[in-house]
């Protein structure tokens, strides 16, 4: 009987062996399938990290439960202007089977216009690695309102690798004008002539060395999200590409990544996403008067995983402003009374929630809290753990922040402390849970028609 079964024994041996010893080959002379089984490992660290989709915060014990989209007035001073609000798979779907990509509203909650989510839009991605029933759909981030209707929108995706995906642009109507798969991420900016200036991401091989020192950053994956912030045309083909790790070690600003080692003296940087870019806004001519050094076309970033935010110069690719470590973990950088407003996720007072937004000079003053503020209330504890937006209105006293995590819209007399105006997005008729909100921005007008009855009204 053994001898029966001994070829079959002395095969199957044969046939490990074979596959152990290919297996070495692949990995010490990265050989097919080297890359399949590096970019599946990459995406499965990338599932066990921080999510980037829309999970909210757990740990936050709402005041309020409510069961539709629901609008509080908190002031007669709150605004008149219409909203432009992101939404996503499944978002108001009683508008449309699949969801709304956005949606305009008016202050009463009556939605006034909306553009369809499209869930076939990224079905056939060629740079983002993604795991079959893990990985979740693109959604999107960022968005720009042009005054015809034209929606400009960068999506994400959870649970995949990278998150990032790309930049899509729709007419009123909802139908794709044109889309581009650039690993463009979170919030953009567009110039009066029509370019588009938006954060990106290239995954480049570890380690990548911190200017000329002897330090470097590495990440364990053998991949590195490095930042660029592409500049683009109207049609989205890229004119420029800026990388942020090369601006930054250009303009001495190495020390926001090395460390003293005390066992090792390398100062390495171990992480696989150094600076995290999640936001570009342009230096418009009105705000270049502010300071004599600010030049229109000048680029305010921000750089969470450093705390850092920055002014640079597009066209020697220089830093010419930073500011680090007065936040943590920020993100939306706004102008404002010849500063900057910050919303500075991490750095708040926990009893008030851990959120808040500052104030900090050109002149590299203390950073001044606006809000939340402990003599003021508020409707309930002010906490994003990360995402989170501001729309700086252009009266310069009132401010709209998405309260991405508790699915929260707030706008808030920057004078005063006061939230004046409330909206808590859940899908209709679902079961009372929060939604993320990642964009909310003022539209003081628009020249397209409204697709939404006005029978629409939300409680």
């Amino acid at each position: 009987m053994a001898r029966k079964f001994l070829p079959k024994l002395l095969l199957l041996f044969s046939l490990s062996c074979a596959i152990f010893a290919y297996g070495l080959v692949v990995g010490r002379f990265k050989v097919f399938p080297y890359g399949v089984i590096r970019d599946a490992r990459t995406a499965f660290v990338a599932l066990i990290g921080t999510s980037q989709g829309s999970e909210l915060d757990g740990d936050v014990a709402y005041k309020h439960l409510v069961h539709n989209p629901t609008v509080r007035k908190h002031a007669p001073t709150a605004g008149t202007e219409m909203i432009l609000v992101s939404g996503g798979p499944g978002y108001l779907s009683d508008h449309h089977e699949s969801g709304c990509l956005a949606w305009l509203m008016d202050r009463d909650g009556e939605i006034r216009h909306v553009w369809k989510h499209d869930p076939s839009l990224w079905e056939n991605l060629e740079k983002v690695t993604q795991l079959p029933a893990v990985s979740g759909p693109p959604y999107p981030v960022g968005m720009h309102l042009f005054d015809n209707g034209e929606l400009l929108v960068t999506y994400h995706a959870s649970n995949s690798f990278p998150f990032a995906v790309g930049l899509a642009r729709f007419d009123a109507d909802s139908n794709l004008l044109w889309k581009k798969e650039l690993l463009a991420h979170h919030w953009l900016s567009v110039a009066d002539d029509g370019r588009i200036f938006v954060p990106a991401l290239r995954v480049v091989d570890s380690p990548i060395s911190i200017a000329k020192t002897e330090a470097r950053i590495t990440s364990d994956t053998g991949k590195i999200y490095s930042d660029v912030v592409l500049i683009l045309d109207p049609e989205g083909n890229v004119l420029d590409e800026i990388p942020m790790l090369d601006a930054l070690f250009q303009s001495g600003w190495e020390g926001l990544f090395t460390r003293a080692d005390s066992a090792t003296h390398s100062g390495d940087f171990a992480t696989d996403d150094p600076l995290h870019l999640n936001d570009v806004r342009l230096v418009s001519p009105e705000i270049a008067k502010w300071q004599p050094w600010l030049s229109p076309s000048d680029l305010l970033v921000s750089f969470r995983n450093i705390n850092a935010v920055g002014i640079l110069d597009i066209a020697s690719h220089r830093f010419k402003w930073m500011t680090s470590g007065s936040t943590i973990a920020q993100h939306s950088p706004r102008f404002y009374d010849r500063g900057v407003l910050i919303l500075d996720n991490l750095g708040g007072d926990q009893h008030l929630g851990g959120t808040r937004l500052v104030k900090i000079g050109f002149d590299r003053g203390l950073p001044t809290v606006l809000f939340p503020r402990p003599d003021v209330e508020i409707p309930d504890l002010c906490r994003t753990q990360n995402c989170g937006h501001l729309d700086v209105n252009q009266d310069r006293k009132r401010v709209l922040m998405a309260v991405t995590r508790s699915g929260a819209l707030w706008e808030i007399d920057l004078t005063t402390g006061k939230v004046l105006w409330e909206y808590l997005y859940v899908h209709p008729r679902g079961d009372g849970t929060r939604k993320a909100i990642n964009t909310a921005k003022y539209v003081y007008s628009v020249s397209f028609l409204h697709n939404a009855s006005h029978d629409t009204k939300r409680p």
